[in-house]
């Protein structure tokens, strides 16, 4: 396996499509051939993305592929329709190749970057540094949803952006995860639902000893490095009604600054 070929073969196969899908939209009669070629095109992708274990890439390549079969089986070739898929290519961008790294190299990249970024500065596809690498200690991410504050274990992570913030699962490796915490976290009006631009979320892919963990939000804050027993005696316990959206696995919050950030313990298998 070669991540850096494979990356440049897999935008090369993106250019590829999108060239195809242009001279698609060009024409009014079924072209069966180019669309077999598309979906021919997609296959190769997605095999690229699996082989290299990126959820980033294969949950935008799923949106893709469900939105090119929609267009085939309506055949809807009108502007809009095209529109739809040329955006979801648009969010596959080259700076976000470093997803096709493995993550001994994703680390060494963090260690070059630590010293040409400040700290919490983003870098590609959502790698923060974290505030003190140097020091002693584990590490927790911190991140707002809402008007509420989190924090969770650090683990090897990516983040998804522009997705569609009621829903509350998410389909990878063929398998349905939820999305934490619910929807409900929002309390969104009759309004707010109707308004497209609102309904929007990012989602930080967390990857678990058992998996992965999904959790949405809105601001991705500092990461915490702090010593695990010090964190554990700093949580504060909660009633039932203390916990957003009745969320069972919150059961304490940390305190830090005057903000309650709400612990969300990794999901044990």
């Amino acid at each position: 396996m070669n991540p850096i070929k494979d990356s440049e073969f897999f935008f090369d196969l993106k250019r590829k499509f999108e060239v195809i899908l242009e001279e698609v939209e060009k024409k009014t009669f079924d072209q069966k051939d180019e669309i077999r070629e598309l979906e021919t095109l997609w296959e190769e992708m997605f095999h690229l993305a699996g082989k290299n274990d990126s959820p980033y890439f294969q949950i935008r390549l799923k949106t893709l592929k469900k939105q090119l079969d929609t267009f085939v089986k309506n055949k809807g070739y009108e502007k809009n329709e095209f529109d739809k898929i040329f955006h979801q290519l648009g969010k596959m961008k080259r700076t976000d190749s470093v997803e096709f790294l493995d993550e001994s190299l994703r680390n060494r990249l963090e260690k070059i970057a630590e010293n040409h970024y400040s700290p919490g500065d983003m870098i590609s596809s959502g790698v923060v540094l974290p505030s003190a690498t140097n020091q002693k200690g584990k590490q927790y991410i911190t991140f707002r949803c809402g008007t509420i504050y989190f924090i969770t274990d650090r683990s090897s992570y990516t983040i998804l952006k522009d997705l569609d913030r009621r829903k509350n699962t998410v389909e990878y490796k063929e398998k349905v995860y939820r999305i934490f915490p619910n929807s409900f976290v929002y309390g969104l009006s009759e309004e707010e639902y109707r308004n497209e631009n609102f309904l929007t979320m990012n989602l930080l892919a967390l990857k678990r000893e058992f998996g992965f963990e999904f959790y949405r939000f809105d601001t991705l804050c500092e990461i915490l490095q702090i010593n695990e027993g010090t964190f554990l005696k700093g949580l504060k316990p909660m009633k039932d009604f203390e916990v957003p959206g009745r969320e069972r696995r919150i059961r304490s919050y940390f305190r830090k600054a005057g903000i309650h950030y709400y612990y969300i313990p990794p999901e044990k298998v």
